[in-house]
């Protein structure tokens, strides 16, 4: 196991307009989980970074921002926001939902959807000539066997669904405008500050209340935030070598066990991992069982979609867009894991 690590070309910058002052690029959510990171880089690379997002710290954002208020529901609210930009990245989505608010459809298209589509018909109306989708690879509906760019969309819950939707919005505006679309499908994104499913684990592991379903053999796909966000600046602000798979691409690190996700943490976090488990065709078979009984709802259904994920393989090779666009993750699996425990412990600490 590798030891623990230590902690091109830009966009031309149009014409000034109005008082917006001009900028290289456009991040949408820019203080969200990926924006940030996203801002960030944009900002060491010395460009000028436009953020748009519904509220800002007072602190922690560089000088070389100029920060726009604005909601992306809200289709007046992003008129200005695209003024004297070529390039935006859309980020901005909802997402990290747990328990019932993950099956409420109406809040991710609200979002997602129609966020997206706003931002897209914004940018038309603003001469903006590329735009950086953030997608994920929910939209393919389950990644039981390597899922290749050219794989089906089949999305079966309300986040996925809402994800392909707001993709192929966004493809039919680029389309009719002449705007150039790059939509960038990301693996579980987890790092420091991470406020989704990896954290969960994370927090379960350290309390010591993590147990083992099924022997952790199965595979997932993952993507270390860092990464996930050069991946965002590099499309923005290159082309590409090639187009093996047309504007659409998974960004993923190779798929490891899930006992490997497990240990890490363990390792970061300083605790010993559970060598204990429950057989997975046991869980299967109470939680099935379980799910008749409740007609399909209730919180045993959920429990066992839960137990489904977690038991399945999940693997979306990224290997199309580390080929078109020369990109070389930075940071293993086991490595971001470090990264992301060591900052849980600061942050637990403080």
């Amino acid at each position: 196991m590798p030891s623990e690590p230590d902690n091109s070309r830009t966009v031309d910058i149009l014409p000034f307009r109005r008082n917006v002052l001009p900028a290289d690029v456009l991040v949408t959510g820019a203080t969200g989980f990926l924006g940030r990171e996203i801002v960030r880089q944009f900002s060491d690379a010395g460009m000028t970074v436009r953020g748009l997002a519904r509220s800002w710290p007072a602190e922690n954002t560089p000088a070389n921002v100029d920060r726009q208020t604005g909601d992306i529901t809200e289709p007046g609210s992003i008129v200005s926001a695209v003024e004297g930009v070529r390039t935006v990245v859309h980020c901005a989505g909802l997402a990290h939902q747990f328990g019932k608010s993950a099956a409420n459809p109406d809040a991710f298209q609200r979002v997602n959807v129609q966020g997206t589509e706003s931002v897209l018909r914004a940018a038309a109306k603003g001469g903006v000539e590329h735009v950086v989708l953030v997608s994920s690879v929910s939209v393919y509906g389950g990644g039981t066997q390597p899922t290749t760019e050219s794989a089906p969309c089949r999305p079966t819950e309300p986040y996925g669904i809402s994800k392909y939707q707001a993709e192929s919005v966004a493809t039919e505006i680029a389309q009719n405008a002449g705007i150039r679309l790059t939509i960038l499908r990301m693996a579980t994104i987890f790092g420091e500050e991470d406020p989704g499913n990896i954290a969960r684990l994370m927090r379960s592991i350290d309390a010591g209340r993590f147990v083992w379903i099924g022997s952790g053999t199965n595979r997932k796909s993952l993507i270390y935030r860092g990464d996930a966000a050069r991946a965002c600046v590099l499309a923005a602000t290159t082309q590409p070598t090639n187009r093996s798979n047309g504007n659409t691409y998974n960004i993923s690190l190779p798929a490891v066990p899930v006992a490997r996700i497990v240990e890490s943490i363990s390792i970061g976090l300083g605790r010993t991992t559970p060598r204990w488990y429950i057989p997975a065709p046991l869980v299967r078979t109470v939680g099935g069982g379980l799910t008749i009984c409740m007609a399909g709802r209730g919180p045993f259904a959920r429990l066992n979609r839960t137990l489904g994920k977690w038991l399945s393989d999940d693997i979306y090779p990224g290997e199309q867009f580390e080929r078109d666009y020369q990109f070389h993750p930075e940071f293993t699996v086991e490595e971001g894991l470090w990264r992301a425990a060591a900052w849980y412990r600061h942050s637990k600490a403080a």
